[in-house]
């Protein structure tokens, strides 16, 4: 296991066990904000079978991303709101031009969560770059190892939250400049860089079905 991989899993497995599995409550929540507590209720409007309702409601069982679905379509609700701290989520900070490799931030109407529902628990510190056309988000937390030939985010110091995503070919920490492989094949010079955050993974939703999953929230 290589060390931002292992890094993952430490991260991973320690906010799982501090979470204390209280599964399910931003579901429980927006059952009390509506005024509904009847099983049978949400069974009928759902068309879910009730056993299946009541393990839910009871913090005996998650809900997967189809039972999402079904209830915000009935209860008219973005899919966003029903991932809590147990299922980790994401909101996305920035999107990615994939073909110049640049980032915007996030706008204030743009609210876009992704939801991992085959992870274990959110990774602190890590965020969510978002690749519209691809389908494609990239996840980078931040790193003190050597970024060179290492796919990553070069954040600028101006504005806040843009930059350019590439593979670092060479950098200097402390006069604050790289050179980058643009996802175009372009070499680049950047100046004054804010940061520089590896890329620690990254996923096509297209292909990830229901496991990986981008939602309005």
């Amino acid at each position: 296991m290589d060390n931002n991989s292992q890094v993952w899993f430490n991260d991973s497995i320690f906010e799982y066990m501090k979470s204390g599995k209280k599964i399910n409550q931003a579901f429980l929540n927006i059952l009390d904000k509506l005024d509904i507590s009847s099983i049978k209720e949400l069974s009928e409007l759902t068309g879910l079978d009730q056993a299946t309702v009541s393990r839910q409601y009871h913090r005996k069982q998650p809900l997967s991303h189809e039972h999402m679905e079904i209830y915000f379509k009935v209860l008219n609700v973005p899919v966003g709101k029903f991932a809590d701290d147990e299922i980790p989520t994401y909101i996305v900070v920035g999107y990615l031009d994939q073909t110049t490799g640049k980032v915007t931030a996030r706008g204030e109407e743009e609210a876009q969560k992704v939801i991992f529902h085959n992870e274990y628990a959110k990774i602190k510190g890590a965020k969510i770059i978002y690749d519209p056309v691809g389908n494609h988000v990239l996840r980078y937390n931040t790193s003190k190892n050597s970024p060179i030939n290492t796919y990553c985010f070069v954040k600028s110091d101006r504005p806040y939250l843009q930059g350019v995503v590439g593979f670092i070919k060479n950098f200097h920490r402390d006069g604050k400049t790289c050179e980058v492989m643009t996802l175009h094949g372009e070499l680049v010079k950047i100046k004054d860089y804010h940061n520089i955050y590896p890329i620690t993974s990254t996923h096509n939703i297209t292909h990830n079905s229901g496991t990986v999953v981008i939602a309005e929230f």
